[in-house]
């Protein structure tokens, strides 16, 4: 059977499978990882036959057909991916990330590793990243233009000559000493990369989408205003038009032939999305082999398709993956998603949680203690969204959700028992929501949304200071007389300042930067600070060891090029870790005339809170795992996971990883 043959027959059976949607049966094989929080957004086949999908969520997922299931979950972006691009005969990917405000990055990944090869910011915004046929370099593609990047070292290479206007699509021939480009406005042109000169160009109809070359780069199909349209290439005359199709996406497991598969989703929820197999036999001829609704009620279908090897994938807003076999089987690939966690402090004994569904957990601080079989409670945190710790007690706090006032509860931890003892802070009335809580002792430290900080003494039940601070961002404890804010640099002569409960005297710490964004005081009583500072457009983010005694002295520990407001920061052993710029989290020498730097281990997630263990280092990540570091080289101690499975009771429980063994537990929702 010719390949032509094979692959109608292969769309025959796909149809065939989607008006049997509803009597799909979900395989019975264990999910391993989750899969995605939000649309996918792009899939790729890799040449070992996995499934790879990115979305929404920055994550990476690898599936695997034969177990129906994710079997790696790793974060790849604390940004949206919106495109992704394999690089032929390596395991690369190479990503577009792009965050609200419209800036992008290019980042490369080697995912087997799961290692960053390199990350290019960008002021400009570009929508895709194309490797040339052979993979040695990449073509960012957007309302800019063309940029050429070299696939090893992340260097920007020269591109031949000046393209204005948007570019949608880009790619090389096989010798990679050309480039085709489509731009928006409506043209087509060819460039030679020797000489950097345009060897071509012609007029073409605007704002084609979803461009798809087919027949080794001879023709160009995609949208228009008046429909599915087909170009030659090579002259830019029109061939086939089919104003019947108005706007979808097309996609091919063969870009060498003729054949190409066009989905047009539905205009809503009671408009079918519709199948479409279609090939060009001869140039002006354009058949569709079949056409096909799909079932109402087959979840909605985003950008991320891929037809390749023996089965199709499709990716669906709400982050599921399904795929479409050859041999008769049709299914949602399985997952077994973690219970995230999205507030947490430690005490010297224990740890506590607020997870993203509002139940309250503890943990020994020290996972050796953990059992097996060990029954874990999560309580009903209510209102609460974030937690501070103090010497042996937590405070609840709310931040958000306000119906007059912030709530605040005093609570000690027993990880057995789940919460021992709970008080309210009912004499204290704060008018505006809490930006952050700091507790030293008996004392408690409140800054709200509009700068007014209130020290409260527990034993008391008195407020002991007030005072108003418009601008500041975060506030701790220094000791119990003074603390150390955050702040605007319009407030006065420093980002930095040291406030006196007592006196009610101010001291600046002068440091060139626009905003102290975030304070922080470790248990050896050492102080920090993230501080922002901008010229034009550029930012500068660094972290600074704030010397409270000799301002001067106050040094610079790390700095990135970008805006960063809320980095991590904790302190353990000789070591600072913080997760400065979102991505994973690094590990500095504390030690005099010491520049070393440590990678921390990877965990599925980014970090996104860190927080002291005595010799070691906690991680909490973007994904809900509770992670140990060794806090001077930063290696993975132990991994804990918390499961949720409300339809499946007996899939939820939590499950510890440690020293090569897996221990595992109930969980029991209060």
């Amino acid at each position: 059977m010719n390949q032509r043959k094979k692959r109608l027959c292969f769309f025959l059976l796909l149809c065939v499978l989607f008006l049997s949607y509803p009597l799909w049966a979900q395989s019975t094989g264990q999910s391993k990882t989750g899969g995605h929080r939000g649309a996918v957004s792009a899939l790729i086949y890799d040449e070992k036959n996995r499934i790879l999908s990115t979305g929404e969520d920055g994550f990476l997922v690898v599936w695997n057909r034969h177990d129906n299931a994710a079997m790696e979950r790793f974060q790849v972006s604390s940004y949206p991916v919106s495109s992704m691009s394999l690089r032929p005969g390596k395991p690369e990917l190479a990503f577009v990330e792009t965050n609200s405000a419209g800036l992008s990055r290019i980042s490369v990944w080697d995912y087997e590793e799961k290692i960053n090869l390199f990350t290019l910011p960008f002021s400009d915004k570009w929508d895709h990243a194309y490797y040339s046929a052979g993979g040695s370099f990449l073509l960012l593609t957007g309302s800019n233009g063309v940029e050429r990047v070299s696939s090893d070292t992340g260097t920007v290479l020269e591109t031949p000559g000046s393209l204005a206007g948007a570019v949608t699509f880009a790619a090389t021939g096989r010798s990679e000493r050309s480039m085709v480009t489509y731009l928006n406005s409506g043209y087509i042109s060819y460039w030679d990369f020797e000489t950097g000169a345009q060897t071509q160009s012609f007029s073409v109809p605007r704002d084609i989408k979803s461009p798809l070359l087919l027949g080794n780069n001879r023709f160009l199909a995609g949208f228009d205003s008046g429909g599915l349209l087909i170009l030659d290439a090579v002259t830019g005359s029109i061939i086939v038009r089919d104003a019947n199709i108005r706007a979808g996406i097309l996609f091919t497991d063969n870009p060498a032939g003729m054949e190409f598969v066009c989905m047009v989703p539905g205009n809503d929820s009671r408009s079918p999305t519709v199948l479409y197999h279609m090939i060009m036999r001869t140039p002006g001829r354009l058949e569709t082999i079949n056409r096909r609704n799909m079932p109402s009620n087959m979840p909605l279908v985003n950008s991320g398709i891929v037809i390749a090897a023996d089965a199709v994938a499709l990716g669906t807003l709400d982050g599921r993956v399904m795929v479409f076999d050859r041999n008769g089987s049709a299914r949602i690939m399985e997952t077994r998603n973690q219970l995230r966690i999205k507030s947490a402090a430690s005490t010297t004994a224990n740890l506590a949680f607020l997870t993203e569904s509002s139940r309250l957990g503890f943990l020994p601080l020290d996972y050796t203690r953990l059992v097996q079989g060990a029954n874990l409670r999560l309580e009903d945190a209510g209102p609460y969204s974030y937690l501070s710790a103090g010497a042996a007690s937590f405070l609840l706090w709310q931040g958000e959700n306000l119906l007059s006032y912030p709530l605040i509860k005093n609570v000690s931890a027993n990880p057995e028992r789940g919460s021992a003892s709970q008080s309210y802070i009912e004499k204290l009335t704060l008018r505006f929501p809490l930006r952050s809580v700091s507790v030293l002792n008996n004392l408690y430290l409140f800054l709200d949304s509009a700068g007014n900080i209130t020290v409260y003494n527990h034993d008391t039940e008195q407020v002991i200071f007030t005072y108003a601070s418009p601008g500041s961002q975060d506030a701790v404890f220094i000791d119990s007389r003074n603390i150390l804010l955050g702040r605007g640099a319009s407030q006065g002569s420093g980002v930095f300042l040291i406030l006196n409960i007592v006196t009610g005297e101010t001291v600046p710490i002068p440091w060139p930067a626009a905003i102290g964004a975030r304070v922080y005081r470790s248990p050896s009583g050492r102080l920090y600070g993230a501080a922002v500072s901008r010229a034009g457009n550029n930012f500068n983010t660094s972290i600074v060891s704030i010397n409270a005694g000799s301002p001067s002295r106050s040094y610079a520990i790390a700095e990135i090029n970008a805006e960063d407001t809320s980095p991590a920061m904790a302190e353990a052993g000789e070591y600072f870790a913080s997760n400065l710029g979102g991505g994973n989290a690094m590990l500095y020498s504390l030690s005099e005339g010491s520049t070393a730097q440590v990678k921390l281990g990877r965990s599925p997630g980014f970090p996104g809170i860190l927080l002291n263990a005595g010799n070691a280092l906690v991680s909490v990540d973007t994904d809900g795992n509770i992670c140990w570091h060794n806090a001077r080289t930063g290696s993975l101690l132990a991994v804990f996971k918390i499961y949720i499975n409300a339809s499946n009771p007996r899939d939820s429980g939590w499950v510890l990883e440690r020293d090569g063994r897996t221990l595992s537990g109930s969980v029991t929702l209060n």
